[in-house]
């Protein structure tokens, strides 16, 4: 096998330069908080406005400049990125090939399922909030990540529990808008 870093060859890597180095390194204190979100404009407003209010500038996955690019590229671009929100909302339905409709259920969309698990990689499942709305058809993509999925109640204590894991993960939030 060579040991080459395989690049991607089109129009927009002219040079055809490695596009990123995606081994996992430490994320630095105070980094930066990405957002990422499927189809819900309520629960992606909700989420953005407490980040935001919070004093964080997030970097949105789905911002129309970011949702253009190849992944690669958006690592490549935003190195600095220590937390992700990763915004489950229930997006398609979906039932097995022999189903019946009537047996679907609501998942995800699978460009967001994709970044749950890329960001999981890369910066460890502490550092990833997988965030829900919870209704009684839909599903979390998957069990084996271990990872903590938090429900987007209605007494809101998602807002506290997503400001314990920005605090713990060194994240500066405003003292002042914080709970």
């Amino acid at each position: 096998m060579s040991n080459e870093v395989k690049t991607q060859d089109n129009d927009s890597n002219p040079k055809n330069e490695p596009l990123a180095d995606f081994a996992c390194e430490s994320p630095k204190d105070g980094g930066r908080v990405c957002i990422t979100y499927g189809r819900d404009q309520i629960m992606n407003k909700q989420v953005v406005s407490l980040i935001k209010q919070l004093g964080i500038d997030p970097i949105v996955m789905q911002d129309k400049n970011n949702s253009i690019k190849p992944l690669a590229q958006f690592v490549t671009e935003h190195k600095n990125i220590a937390f992700v929100i990763a915004i489950l909302s229930a997006d398609d339905w979906v039932y097995p090939k022999q189903g019946k409709s009537q047996d679907a259920l609501m998942y995800a969309d699978q460009r967001v399922i994709f970044h749950l698990g890329f960001w999981i990689g890369r910066l460890g499942r502490s550092r990833v909030f997988a965030l829900y709305y919870d209704q009684r058809s839909f599903r979390w993509p998957t069990e084996h990540f271990d990872v903590i999925y938090t429900p987007l109640d209605r007494n809101q204590s998602w807002k506290s529990e997503l400001t314990k894991r920005l605090k713990e993960s060194n994240i500066t939030i405003s003292t002042d808008k914080a709970n």
